[in-house]
């Protein structure tokens, strides 16, 4: 709405948006929004952008709490300290970072060929009971939390889908559902996970699985008592490779 903008104009395609007046409030997208840059968050109150099933292109700075369901989001995304992107069945088209103090919390959401994810150290990205499907790659130094999640790589070798998956040190990934936690594979035979940092089986998990062609076997992986890893993948005439040697440390179980 015009009135709710200084000056009294709802943005447009060439204009910069900022949600960050002082105060705790809402501000609902209820239709496309394209604008050249977004900074949602300010320095008092907690400021917050909701979009429902619409799509808005930007780059955007996320200092405050931007929460998509059913969405897309075009364009260069910012997750930075004390920010979150609270996302629910919505799809990312351009690059997003998240930087240390930032979270991105998944339900359900998908990143596409043309995205890109990056979880910078400190930084956090949850995914709930749900899938998010990767058919662009995950780069992450920070903190993936899984809970009765998996993450679904798609990579077909083609600009179609280049999904993978890159833990560097000092990054973790950590499984927590009592049902299991999965980073599973489509099939096309490109799907990498790429483990140079470190993969945690927590206390309580439910058995959980690695499957991919390229790189599962290398970097550390911690299994709790009463815990087990599986890993997958490869086959016959292109199996599994072990890169550097892994560590698997116990006391939970390993199975391949």
């Amino acid at each position: 709405v015009a009135q709710n903008w200084s000056p009294n104009a709802v943005p447009g395609a060439g204009d910069t948006a900022l949600v960050n007046s002082p105060g705790t409030y809402v501000v609902n997208v209820t239709a496309a929004a394209s604008v050249a840059s977004l900074t949602v968050g300010g320095a008092a109150g907690v400021q917050t952008l909701q979009l429902n099933g619409n799509i808005l292109t930007a780059t955007a700075v996320i200092n405050g709490t931007l929460t998509a369901t059913n969405a897309t989001l075009n364009g260069v995304t910012t997750i930075n300290s004390g920010g979150a992107l609270n996302e629910s069945g919505s799809t990312f088209s351009g690059a997003v970072t998240v930087a240390s103090g930032g979270a991105l919390n998944n339900s359900g959401g998908t990143l596409a060929a043309t995205g890109s994810l990056t979880v910078q150290g400190g930084g956090v990205l949850n995914v709930a009971p749900s899938t998010f499907y990767l058919q662009g790659p995950l780069t992450n130094a920070g903190t993936v939390n899984l809970t009765n999640a998996t993450l679904y790589i798609y990579n077909n070798n083609t600009v179609t889908f280049v999904g993978g998956i890159v833990n560097q040190v000092p990054g973790m990934i950590n499984f927590y559902g009592v049902s299991g936690d999965y980073i599973s594979v489509y099939g096309f035979g490109y799907e990498y996970m790429i483990n140079q940092g470190t993969i945690n089986e927590q206390a309580g998990a439910g058995p959980s699985s690695i499957n991919a062609y390229i790189g599962a076997l290398q970097g550390t992986y911690n299994a709790a008592a009463g815990t087990t890893i599986r890993f997958i993948g490869g086959g016959a005439s292109n199996p599994l490779a072990v890169g550097t040697p892994p560590v698997l440390n116990g006391p939970g179980q390993y199975q391949f």
